[in-house]
């Protein structure tokens, strides 16, 4: 009896060491497969990254576009603006000039009188 309990105890020890053995390698497994999608999932970090700031320079590019567009159509009004000055200047000094003839003349006729 002592014999057969002695040879279930060897062979119940062999099976825990045995399953013992298995699950560490589960164990390992695991941690291997663990440590595989956390790069994976900091490679992704990363890329996603990457992508946002050239998504960003992007933006900003389009940004700056859009306001040296906006500084060419001011620029353009200035100038059409600065012309319309100018036009009613030379208008304005034309009008002078001939209400000077007129008064003149004016002065003329009623000094002829």
């Amino acid at each position: 009896i002592v014999e057969s309990m002695r040879v279930e105890h060897e062979v119940a020890k062999e099976k825990w060491e045995k399953a013992r053995a298995a699950a560490e390698t589960a164990k390992e497994e695991a941690l291997q497969m663990l440590e595989e999608e956390k790069v994976a999932a900091l490679e992704a970090a990363a890329q996603a990254k990457e992508e946002y700031k050239a998504i960003l320079e992007e933006s900003r590019m389009c940004q700056d576009a859009v306001l040296a567009e906006k500084d060419a159509e001011l620029k353009v009004l200035e100038a059409e603006n600065m012309e319309a000055v100018r036009k009613l200047e030379v208008e304005m000094s034309l009008a002078l000039e001939s209400a000077e003839r007129i008064n003149l003349e004016s002065l003329q006729a009623a000094e002829m009188e």
